[in-house]
């Protein structure tokens, strides 16, 4: 199976997973980066993919703070290193659908009335 843009990497059909552990939130950078340790021994199992900073789902959902037990469901994406968890639900509140491209995924570019060009990004 290939993901939205044919791209196996990003296979929509992967894994799911349920995991509970505590957030780690690394500031260094100018946007945070999240981690999940699962077995509180304080190196992260996960990193979690929760697309662009500026994104603020509708059901109210948050990013965790760092300590935070926190539960997440998600599809597993196996990267060089950490996998990464992209976040469908946390704490049992949606984050972004399942199945669907995410919503910062693109848009309709509308220069003009004849236009058909879409924008897409998938990360």
């Amino acid at each position: 199976m290939h993901g939205w843009n044919g791209d196996p990497f990003w296979d929509t059909q992967g894994d799911t997973l349920t995991v509970t552990g505590v957030a780690m939130v690394d500031t260094t950078y100018f946007y945070h980066q999240y981690f999940l340790d699962t077995d509180n021994d304080s190196i992260p199992e996960y990193k979690l993919g929760f697309g662009p900073p500026w994104y603020e789902p509708e059901s109210g959902a948050t990013r965790p703070q760092d300590g935070e037990t926190v539960t997440v469901f998600s599809r597993v994406h196996g990267l060089p290193g950490t996998e990464m968890l992209s976040v469908y639900q946390i704490n049992g509140l949606e984050w972004r659908p399942l199945d669907e491209p995410a919503p910062w995924a693109g848009s309709w570019m509308h220069r003009e009335h004849s236009d058909t060009t879409y924008a897409y990004c998938v990360t």
